[in-house]
């Protein structure tokens, strides 16, 4: 068996796209808060850990939003039968791109206009604790559960999308697969750092 013949079963799954979706939008922010800190630190010339605290802290806050958004946008189009051009969608993912730089630029911008960094950095970590906690059942509410209930959907109706966009292309086939993985291997990443460290 080929590598094709076997991942072509898995990525033609609606819960394999809505995986990728939410994966895609994730890097989206990842990246976004990275040109922030970049910004912010070379740039403006702020206390390094203090931006990089506060990006952590509003990737946090945005990422509960961020995945209800993409339920939202994944069930609409699977009820126009649009899945096929919800992972290429350039002008969706750009769009994703610039709407989370400039809201993390105005957060951290925000903190950090008239105020010392001694006194931004205390109390974020405590913040991002209690964010933690929200976060992880957004996570289960609106990525995890809808996965499972559109997988069982998938298995009883026997829904697969066809003509998807990066199956002839393995470039494009292996980007979609690591958006889908990346998620699960970042928070399993973050998990373990947190139970073992």
């Amino acid at each position: 068996m080929s590598i094709k013949d076997f991942l072509f079963p898995i990525v033609k799954r609606p819960s394999f796209n809505l995986l990728a979706f939410q994966g895609l939008t994730f890097i989206s922010l990842l990246l976004a808060s990275l040109m922030v800190v970049l910004e912010n630190t070379i740039i403006f010339r702020y206390e390094l850990w203090a931006v990089i605290e506060y990006c952590i802290l509003y990737i946090l806050l945005l990422g509960i939003p961020v995945l209800l958004y993409t339920l939202i946008v994944f069930v609409i189009k699977a009820l126009l039968n649009r899945l096929t051009t919800l992972i290429y969608n350039k002008y969706l993912t750009i769009g994703n791109f610039i709407i989370f730089l400039i809201l993390l630029n105005i957060a951290v911008f925000r903190e950090y206009y008239g105020l010392p960094a001694e006194t931004l950095a205390s109390g974020v970590l405590f913040m991002v604790a209690i964010i933690s906690i929200i976060a992880v059942y957004s996570i289960i509410g609106f990525s995890i559960i809808p996965l499972i209930i559109t997988l069982i959907t998938e298995q009883i109706r026997g829904t697969r999308i066809e003509n998807l966009p990066y199956l002839d292309s393995k470039l494009k086939l292996t980007s979609v697969v690591f958006c889908a993985a990346f998620p699960i291997i970042f928070w399993s990443f973050i998990a373990i750092k947190l139970i073992y460290f």
